[in-house]
């Protein structure tokens, strides 16, 4: 089983993602509860303060059975505190939806996570599909498409790779935060991030960042 969760921010037209939800189990984070009523995606709890959702109504209908309703004053975000409720289901991966854009501090905030065993495999914004990458990973599907890739750890940093444009064995991570619209030209390119963990940024649509 899948699991997913949906917060706020940006997030994907629902067509871009309705392939992810069957027989998945899907956790709501606060204002996520507004794209999830506006495309009629059942989901099976719903977490959160509640202090960002605009559709009150809904919200008030939904049973108390399926709510985690947490102070606003706390020490975890909404989306950590729906990440925490997933990992205690050890499904056999975890898909963020939503969480691009808006707040520069949020955005950071997600990106901080992939550091910690929180990190979800998969997150989908309105633009990026990112992948976290622990091991060597095949880049057959993203033939001729763009990709950024970020690592969480540079100070012992060392990537290799088959199959891109500009080959990343020999860059210095020390010096460089993230490697920016690179292209995957061969269908038998690869990644392996080694004993680091990065982050894998396609365009959502399309094969090129706009």
């Amino acid at each position: 089983m899948n699991t997913i969760l949906i917060t706020g921010g940006d997030i994907p037209k629902y067509e871009y993602v309705s392939h992810l939800f069957t027989g998945a189990y899907v956790c709501v984070a606060d204002s996520g509860l507004d794209w999830v009523i506006q495309n009629d995606v059942e989901f099976d709890m719903l977490v959160g303060d509640m202090d960002s959702v605009m559709d009150l109504k809904s919200l008030s209908m939904v049973p108390n059975e399926k709510v985690l309703k947490f102070p606003k004053d706390k020490d975890d975000t909404d989306t950590v505190i729906g990440l925490k409720h997933l990992l205690h289901l050890k499904g056999e991966s975890t898909i963020l939806i939503g969480g691009g854009g808006g707040r520069i501090d949020h955005l950071l905030g997600i990106v901080s996570i992939f550091n910690t065993d929180l990190a979800p495999d998969v997150w989908y914004t309105a633009q990026e599909i990112i992948y976290k990458v622990d091991k060597k990973f095949s880049l057959a599907n993203f033939y001729k498409s763009s990709v950024s890739i970020y690592p969480i750890n540079k100070v012992r940093c060392s990537i290799e790779s088959n199959g891109l444009k500009w080959d990343l064995d020999c860059v210095d991570w020390t010096y460089k935060s993230i490697g920016i619209s690179n292209s995957v030209v061969s269908i038998d390119g690869w990644i392996d991030p080694k004993d680091n963990r990065i982050l894998l940024i396609i365009p959502l649509l399309g094969n090129s960042f706009e």
